[in-house]
């Protein structure tokens, strides 16, 4: 990744900081090598369902509306701060590293796939205004620049709904159940999807977004994650 002499520049005098640490890295550097060596990444033999090492793949090869899942880490130890910290901070420098991760795995992983645009998972204008950015879709848009695909504003969520992390496998599914449509002029027919968000639990929230895109016509939907939890047996649902 190239990184422009003005954010080098600037990177002088307002340092970039490490994604898991917060210690001053050189700019575009994401994290610090300490960090960067001990992130949880997602490598070897892999599921393509859910995205996680064979060796904690949690779906059991059951096939949901969207084709596959693509992710780059697992959701724990240093990672895990990283997330939570953008999450509140919303860092256009942390969604670059993060996208510029996604992508080299994105390439690997869907290696002969075409994608026509990205699209992310949506929040309702109430929860975005609260936060005040949509993590998914400054990530997403990140991800446009290193993919060199067209990002879209594809979907929306029209229901409120209660947080996912507080419920059950079971529950997370009927949580999202009709929260999603597609947006207004938004054109998804015949197109093959690559549908962004932070983090996969059980997939339920991916899943319905993959839903309303093919019910618009949308040929496949491939997701791809920054991150995926390790789910334990009762979280299966």
């Amino acid at each position: 990744m190239t990184i422009p002499l003005s954010r080098r520049a600037a990177a002088v005098f307002f340092p970039e900081r490490c994604l898991c640490c917060h210690e001053p890295v050189p700019a575009g550097a994401g994290c610090c090598e300490k960090c960067a060596a001990s992130l949880p990444r997602i490598e070897g033999d892999v599921c393509p369902f859910c995205g996680r090492g064979k060796g904690r793949c949690s779906c059991g090869h059951r096939r949901r509306h969207f084709d596959g899942c693509v992710s780059c880490f697992y959701y724990e130890a240093g990672m895990e701060r990283g997330i939570l910290a953008f999450k509140k901070e919303g860092s256009a420098v942390t969604a670059s590293y993060l996208a510029a991760e996604m992508a080299a795995a994105v390439r690997l992983r869907t290696a002969g796939l075409r994608f026509a645009l990205i699209a992310y998972v949506p929040m309702t204008a109430r929860d975005r205004r609260a936060r005040g950015f949509n993590q998914a879709r400054l990530i997403a848009k990140a991800l446009s620049g290193e993919l060199l695909l067209p990002m879209g504003d594809i979907l929306v969520k029209i229901q409120e709904t209660a947080p996912q992390k507080k419920l059950t496998a079971i529950q997370r599914s009927g949580n999202m159940l009709g929260v999603f449509d597609l947006a207004e002029g938004a054109v998804v027919k015949n197109k093959r999807i690559l549908l962004v968000d932070d983090i996969i639990t059980t997939g339920a929230t991916l899943d319905e977004c993959a839903k309303m895109l093919k019910i618009y016509g949308a040929e496949s939907v491939v997701a791809a994650t920054v991150a995926a939890t390790v789910l334990e047996e009762r979280d299966m649902g």
